[in-house]
């Protein structure tokens, strides 16, 4: 009975840890041939910071709080939406393509006639490539994503510049947020 149970657990293990490997595999085999060549940026005031930046990121990541009824789920189904969190370089990294952004960019604010073209021509114009760089919308309203992977640098151009940096998402769809979760 003993070899029996033995066998019958280590079965059980067995097909446990297939599962809980195979979770996500598909996923990450996607973004591991993902590479991306930072243009390099001028020394300015993000480098300033940078070296502080970088050591502080080794502290732990504050956890997001919800209250309410709703609390109990929230970050359980927004889970999908997590990212990576940056760090050392790429914190670094992060901080100095954010300000080259912020001054591409700067010239639409408080523009309500922005197009795709010109937000993706003021990106490409900053050294990055083409099929890194995704814009949507027109008008009142253009986003855009850099693909820098691992950073992100994402925003939109509606009347002020917003400009965000992240890690990619968990999800293993880069720098493009996920739609809906598992």
């Amino acid at each position: 009975m003993t070899i029996r149970r033995s066998a019958v657990a280590a079965a059980g293990m067995l097909a446990a840890g297939l599962v809980l490997a195979g979770c996500g595999e598909e996923k990450a085999a996607g973004t591991a041939a993902r590479t991306a060549t930072v243009p390099p940026s001028p020394v300015g005031s993000a480098d300033a910071g940078c070296a502080a930046a970088a050591a502080a990121s080794s502290a732990p990541a504050e956890q997001p709080t919800v209250t309410g009824d709703d609390a109990s789920k929230y970050l359980e189904n927004h889970a999908f939406q997590s990212t990576v969190r940056l760090k050392g370089a790429a914190l670094c990294t992060a901080a100095r393509q954010e300000e080259r952004v912020k001054g591409a960019l700067a010239r639409f604010a408080g523009r309500d006639d922005v197009t795709q073209g010109q937000v993706r021509a003021a990106l490409t114009r900053l050294g990055y490539a083409t099929g890194k760089v995704s814009t949507s919308g027109d008008g009142a309203i253009v986003t855009y994503i850099v693909d820098l992977a691992p950073v992100c640098v994402e925003g939109s151009v509606a009347g002020v510049v917003n400009v965000e940096t992240h890690g990619v998402y968990i999800e293993g769809t880069g720098c493009v947020k996920p739609r809906g979760g598992h």
